[in-house]
């Protein structure tokens, strides 16, 4: 069985599955759904944030 449809394990295929193979790299699709330049000023919420040395993902908790 190929990748691509193995949504198909369920008895149908899932759309939204099917949406995200449909962009395998960072394009308008993903980046529409966050935010992006100047829209990071905008938001106005309190934010708690923990990340250390061996966190897999340091850059990306420190970036956001």
């Amino acid at each position: 069985m190929h990748l691509n449809r193995l949504d198909s394990l369920e008895g149908k295929a899932q759309p939204l599955f099917q949406r995200w193979l449909q962009h395998p790299e960072y394009d308008d699709y993903w980046k529409s759904m966050t935010p992006q330049g100047e829209e990071f000023g905008k938001i106005q919420i309190p934010v708690f944030c923990t990340t250390g040395y061996y966190e897999g993902d340091q850059l990306g908790a420190l970036y956001y």
